[in-house]
């Protein structure tokens, strides 16, 4: 008898240490999205005048995709893709008013069921309310207007918004939409965001959760603190301040936070983008410090990609040739050629996924619900478009290809991409455009004429596919 007592401790004290290793086995998930960031912008995607230390170290130590696609080529749908699994054909709206319905099946959702902590930290631009989409904290801007500046006056910290007095004391400063002065000394919302994140980080550290974190770098308006500014003054010739090119087509007058008028002026554009993108890259850093301080490093899986491709000096945005910001890719934000949408994705999980390991599998934003249930172990029960990407990050089993990608005025189909429309679209006017990617990455040689057969297909495809209210 004493024997069996002593065996029956023996497995109850194995059983104890089991428990915890087999709960760890869920991974951490942290996916941080960047606004507006070209494919060609880092540095381990080819980027020389921007420094991004920390996510090429991130690539290093994990896996690069370079044929990655955004769910749409401006924000708001590309986000609604993200967050739901589903391609923007299945939206109400393929503009920038999204708004998800209560309760609608969200990454954050699905992690809720497999007992996660949730938080969504950045720029929303989904709706009102983002706490009834999944989210155990929230903290950041719900529109996408408002999300355009970096000093603002209020926040939203889940249902309620705070003030932030720092910056409430720096309205009034513009003269005839322009202003007389830069703010030097506020609150830059960007360094909240991440304080924030490392704060959910730290008081969930004991149990597994979902961070999402859509930062607002490096959308414009172009601004960013003295200390990181200091690192690119005086290293590029600038042409023409940054006020001038925001208000060419802005008329004075209206509030600063609301109108999207009145952006903050700068004087070193150039300058200026470069250190908000290394300010973003420094803040992943400290964010992969604390997963390692904290000792959960080897079971976090960290991914990193952007909303859609850069924008333009007319919109407010990089100078794309001069970064060459999309290295040979076509265009950018707002068009549905490769440098629209085609997007950086990085993926790390020490242990898991092969260091230095690059894939070209083409995946875009509706894969990444599925993913995360994968990853969480949660079966999907509603219809989505997207497909796990778990067999590619992992190594293991057999991944499932897509027959196409869906955009509203674009589709591909293997090595074949279809343009229809959209904004600098130059081809035929009710016709499309057609290039084979594989030969010609910059979309340079439209084939339509000399293959109609897969014009028809993709035609019959996108007629299925796209919502009533779709291009």
């Amino acid at each position: 008898m004493p024997a069996f007592r002593l065996i029956l401790m023996i497995a109850a004290a194995l059983l104890a240490t089991l428990a915890p290793a087999r709960a760890d086995t869920k991974p951490n998930i942290i996916y941080i999205l960047a606004d507006d960031l070209g494919y060609g912008e880092l540095g381990c995607y080819g980027q020389e005048k921007i420094k991004t230390p920390c996510l090429d170290q991130i690539a290093a130590e994990g896996m690069r995709f370079t044929q990655h696609y955004s769910g749409a080529a401006v924000c708001a749908p590309s986000r609604f893709t993200l967050m739901t699994g589903k391609h923007i054909g299945r939206s109400f709206t393929t503009g920038q008013r999204q708004a998800l319905e209560p309760q609608t099946l969200t990454i954050q959702n699905v992690a809720r069921q497999a007992g996660y902590k949730t938080a969504s930290i950045g720029k929303w631009g989904l709706g009102e309310d983002p706490m009834q989409q999944g989210n155990d904290k929230w903290y950041g801007f719900l529109s996408q207007g408002y999300a355009h500046y970096f000093y603002p006056e209020r926040i939203w910290m889940n249902d309620q918004q705070v003030e932030i007095p720092a910056n409430a004391q720096k309205n009034g400063l513009r003269v005839d939409g322009r202003y007389t002065e830069k703010i030097k000394d506020g609150v830059y919302i960007h360094d909240e965001f991440t304080r924030e994140a490392m704060s959910f980080i730290s008081e969930n550290q004991d149990t597994p959760f979902l961070l999402y974190l859509p930062y607002t770098i490096p959308h414009l308006e172009l601004v960013v603190p003295e200390d990181s500014l200091a690192e690119y003054r005086g290293k590029f010739p600038e042409d023409r301040p940054f006020d001038t090119i925001a208000m060419d087509r802005q008329p004075a007058g209206g509030n600063r936070f609301y109108d999207g008028y009145g952006y903050c002026s700068a004087d070193t554009p150039r300058a200026t983008y470069a250190a908000m993108i290394t300010r973003m890259d420094r803040d992943i850093g400290r964010i992969m410090a604390l997963l390692i301080e904290l000792n959960l490093d080897e079971n976090t899986i960290v991914m990193f990609s952007s909303d859609n491709g850069p924008s333009q000096w007319d919109a407010g945005g990089t100078d794309r040739d001069f970064f060459n910001s999309n290295g040979e890719l076509r265009s950018g934000k707002g068009t549905y050629y490769e440098g629209g949408l085609r997007v950086p994705m990085l993926a790390r999980w020490p242990g898991k996924i092969q260091p230095g390991s690059v894939t070209d599998h083409i995946s875009y934003f509706p894969d990444v619900l599925p993913t995360i249930a994968e990853l969480v172990g949660v079966e999907v029960s509603e219809s989505v478009d997207g497909l796990s990407l778990v067999p590619t990050l992992l190594g293991t089993g057999q991944q499932q290809e897509h027959e196409f990608l869906y955009w509203a005025a674009s589709m591909r189909m293997g090595k074949w991409k279809y343009v229809h429309g959209g904004k600098e679209y130059d081809g035929p006017k009710g016709g499309g455009q057609l290039f084979n990617l594989e030969d010609d990455p910059g979309e340079t040689e439209d084939l339509a004429m000399q293959y109609p057969e897969i014009v028809s297909k993709f035609i019959a495809i996108h007629e299925q596919s796209r919502n009533p209210i779709s291009p």
